[in-house]
């Protein structure tokens, strides 16, 4: 499935955002489900989410039979801390 991800300053000043494909297995904030966010973007470049709000949101327009159970979650500053890109 394909997601926004957007991640914000701790200030909710918008910084930077785009499209990711998820692999539907994994559940939505396990640590699988949290690398793979890291690993299929390539809108930051050093691949580190620790310092922002991350918002992933589901894309409606892609999944002909999209998940009821999946809207938008959020990650508060730190979700992601010592977390790094690991297929570069």
């Amino acid at each position: 499935m394909k997601v926004n991800v957007n991640l914000f300053t701790p200030s909710g000043k918008w910084k930077y955002g785009g499209i990711v494909q998820l692999n539907e297995k994994n559940q939505l904030g396990d640590s699988a489900h949290k690398q793979e966010l890291i690993d299929n973007q390539n809108f930051v470049v050093d691949g580190t989410f620790d310092h922002y709000i991350v918002v992933v949101t589901h894309r409606d327009d892609y999944d002909a039979d999209p998940s009821p159970y999946f809207c938008q979650q959020l990650y508060p500053v730190g979700a992601f801390a010592g977390m790094r890109k690991t297929n570069q």
